[in-house]
């Protein structure tokens, strides 16, 4: 095969992170993946949450973060703890890419039906077996945090409580998927 038709088969489908630190001026919303792309109901109101990714102690944790007064708040949960302010530093946010020129779309999809062996049109965004996740409280809440895969349990925090959820209690919870679209423009 010759290098020149090998380049117009390629199109881009990785995901972009941009780094920040919490505290930084919060970048456009507009350019950021949401979640479930409307605001969460959470505790005290509606609330836009915003696909993160933090690294502790070299494995990934996601998490979420949002605006305040300008300026990005984040909330990380590992094992039975929240790190949020300072105790987060680096960071990075999931930035959205144009879908004509990536191959891909960002899509929210229960974990049910992305784990069926029928249907591979959503591939689950994950480092590591570590993917974003929407819980969903029996009070209704909803929190963005992460899910892993290979050991079946998500992790989140509501109002400085980390909450978990295992096994089939995660079926109906959505996940961050990329859908391949048809209508890519090739490099």
């Amino acid at each position: 095969m010759s290098g020149e038709s090998s380049l117009r088969k390629l199109s881009i489908n990785i995901s972009e992170w941009a780094d920040y630190k919490a505290g930084d001026e919060f970048p456009d919303p507009k350019k950021l993946v949401p979640a479930l792309d409307r605001p969460l109901r959470t505790s005290f109101g509606s609330q836009e949450q915003y696909v993160a990714l933090w690294y502790r102690h070299g494995h990934p944790v996601m998490g979420r973060v949002w605006s305040y007064n300008g300026r990005i708040e984040a909330s990380f949960s590992d094992g039975d703890k929240e790190f949020t302010g300072k105790s987060v530093g680096s960071l990075q946010i999931l930035v959205k890419p144009l879908k004509d020129q990536c191959g891909f779309a960002y899509c929210w999809r229960p974990i049910g039906d992305v784990s069926r062996f029928d249907n591979k049109d959503h591939l689950p965004v994950h480092i590591n077996f570590v993917t974003p996740c929407i819980l969903t409280t029996p009070e209704g809440y909803e929190t963005l945090g992460g899910a892993n895969l290979k050991e079946e349990y998500a992790l989140s925090t509501i109002n400085g409580h980390v909450i978990r959820y295992s096994g089939k209690q995660l079926q109906n919870f959505n996940i961050l998927c990329r859908k391949l679209c048809d209508d890519t423009m090739q490099i």
